[in-house]
């Protein structure tokens, strides 16, 4: 515990010092671990059944109102944390990664939709480091598939939307946390979310959490018969050998990206009939649609960013 303390209040001095001006470079992390410590707990992939329970609840077939999304009602609200979880099971994205996307990271090579995940566009030329976008590994740089049920949904529409608007990111809506050491949490009002909605489902399953969607959609690459190395670089997880740091750094092969923007289980035909039925049903009248996110401040929202 002390160790602990120690680490906090270390960090807590250079993001003040940072923040006036006495500290120019990077804050280092202070990570005390000891033999108190508890072990991580493993996790699993999420099962079929969960996946249908999760998606027919309120959130993505009608809630009373974009605050109380799990609460039934007759507003259809596609904000944030509908698209987080999407985004998260059919993506296998970290949920760090998801709320700080921008718009200008969709990308396309005129047959499949991308999310670029690269800390900058190497073809233009080299970049100051703080002008590059922070990742959490190196391997965390990459390209993702955007699966066609996003699409289907109104993914890229949020985005064309938001950009007439003026602005920049795509989840605007998505409030980061701070640390009290400063750092920057974009992953905690989508767990927190998640472990509220588990207790209501009475789900007991101590291995599962957010973070699962990612064993799920390596189970699904695997399943798709996509090799290892690609798999690897699809999910942002580490190299083995040094082959996997060779090869094409932009798009996927077209025959791979088009395995993997059409991975479908049945499970996913399933939620397809569900997810894609409530919106039919908004779109008819049926549920009340509302935007709330295109009414934020985004001038404010950026200048908050830029700090």
């Amino acid at each position: 515990d002390h160790q602990e303390s120690l680490s906090f209040r270390l960090s807590a001095v250079l993001f003040v010092s940072e923040k006036n001006d006495y500290w120019d470079g990077e804050i280092p992390l202070f990570d005390a671990v000891t033999a108190q410590n508890m072990m991580p707990l493993p996790r699993d992939k999420f099962e079929d059944s969960e996946l249908k329970e999760l998606v027919s609840q309120p959130l993505f077939t009608g809630c009373r109102n974009d605050h109380q999304i799990w609460t039934p009602g007759e507003i259809f609200s596609q904000n944030f944390f509908y698209w987080g979880f999407l985004v998260s099971v059919l993506t296998g994205m970290r949920t760090g990664e998801i709320g700080q996307l921008d718009i200008n990271q969709i990308e396309t090579d005129e047959e499949f939709v991308y999310f670029n995940l690269r800390p900058f566009d190497a073809s233009k030329g080299r970049v100051a480091v703080g002008d590059a976008k922070r990742m959490k590994t190196s391997n965390a740089a990459r390209m993702v598939p955007v699966h066609p049920l996003l699409i289907n949904l109104g993914l890229l529409d949020r985005a064309a939307e938001l950009a007439q608007a003026g602005c920049t990111r795509l989840f605007p809506d998505c409030e980061p946390y701070i640390r009290k050491d400063g750092v920057i949490s974009w992953s905690r009002s989508l767990t927190r979310s998640f472990q509220y909605v588990k207790r209501r489902l009475g789900w007991e399953r101590a291995d599962l959490q957010l973070y699962s969607t990612r064993h799920l959609m390596s189970h699904w690459i695997d399943a798709a018969g996509v090799a290892g190395r690609k798999k690897r670089r699809i999910l942002g997880h580490a190299s083995i050998g040094i082959g996997d740091s060779y090869g094409s750094k932009g798009f996927l092969d077209p025959v791979e990206a088009k395995v993997i923007s059409e991975i479908e289980p049945p499970v996913v035909q399933e939620m397809r009939y569900i997810l894609i039925g409530a919106r039919e049903r908004a779109l008819a009248g049926k549920l009340k649609i509302e935007k709330p996110w295109l009414k934020l401040d985004f001038k404010k929202d950026a200048e908050s960013r830029a700090k």
